[in-house]
């Protein structure tokens, strides 16, 4: 028993059981059109929509605004606020639909006017997605990851914390130096190296720790990247960011070939990655054959 601590014996018969009912969280109407993209997303343009449990903008919650269109990229739609003009970035669970767009009235001259079916469209009910903890998940200015749609490595260039702080979007850097904007949920630390046939799975934390060695590799079809280089230079390679990874003493952390040949080659490896490091270790070590 809770009072008082005492404990007694009862019979089951004498037990009433109490179930615990948890209410589940369904997506509201904007959440479900959003989810389906395209025309789906793209139908509440011009609606009247009213901002709710917003974070990083506060001020809005309570107010009401029109939407513009939805930005499939940043999964989010872009609202003005009826009472201000300023245009915002807001995601679908944080607006509510307070009144759809006017249907267009006019009439197509090539076609005669047909009677509509103006009765509303029941769209089944979506279970809500649970989120992934947003605990270290914001990213940082500068960071490498990998873009899941293309597979290619890309730099975060700007963090966006205006509409929510715990999930922002981003801007990005592609490979060909294009930026485009989207969310934490598209991009990724895992990439797949493959060098001379064989395929490593590797982290873009540690391959872009010094250098750059991603921005050498070729985007192949399979969204891997492919580096042109041996098996035991890539190892090398690795063995060195690896080694930038260990706090203090580093001696004997990285291998390197006992030959000139083999040293020069890694060097030149070194050089096209930006590996200083690296590069500083094999000129140690051909000097010292020299010796």
């Amino acid at each position: 028993m809770e009072e008082g601590g005492e404990i007694i014996a009862v019979k089951p018969a004498n037990m009433l059981t109490i179930e615990v009912v948890t209410k589940e969280v369904l997506p509201n109407e904007i959440e479900i059109l959003a989810a389906e993209g395209g025309f789906a997303a793209q139908s509440l343009v011009k609606a009247t929509v009213r901002f709710e449990n917003l974070n990083g903008k506060k001020e809005l919650n309570g107010r009401e605004g029109t939407v513009l269109v939805y930005l499939q990229d940043r999964e989010r739609y872009s609202v003005r606020v009826d009472d201000t003009g300023e245009t915002v970035a807001i995601k679908p669970c944080n607006l509510t639909l307070v009144k759809k767009a006017e249907p267009s009235t006019a009439k197509s001259p090539l076609k005669p006017s047909a009677q509509v079916n103006q009765s509303p469209v029941k769209r089944p009910r979506q279970q809500k997605e649970k989120s992934t903890p947003k605990s270290g998940s914001i990213l940082k200015k500068g960071q490498c990851m990998v873009y899941l749609p293309s597979g290619e490595k890309v730099e975060i260039v700007k963090v966006h914390l205006e509409d929510d702080p715990d999930d922002p979007y981003y801007t990005i850097k592609m490979m060909d130096g294009r930026e485009k904007q989207t969310t934490r949920g598209k991009l990724t630390t895992e990439v797949t190296v493959v060098v001379a046939g064989k395929s490593f799975k590797e982290s873009t934390t540690r391959m872009c720790r010094e250098g750059d060695i991603l921005a050498q590799a070729t985007l192949l079809p399979d969204k891997s990247l492919e580096l042109t280089c041996t098996t035991e230079q890539f190892e090398t390679v690795m063995a060195y960011l690896k080694s930038l990874e260990v706090e203090g003493d580093r001696n004997g952390l990285v291998t390197l070939p006992a030959g000139r040949g083999g040293l020069k080659k890694v060097k030149k490896l070194a050089e096209l990655y930006r590996l200083d490091g690296l590069r500083f270790m094999t000129d140690k070590a051909l000097v010292e054959l020299i010796i």
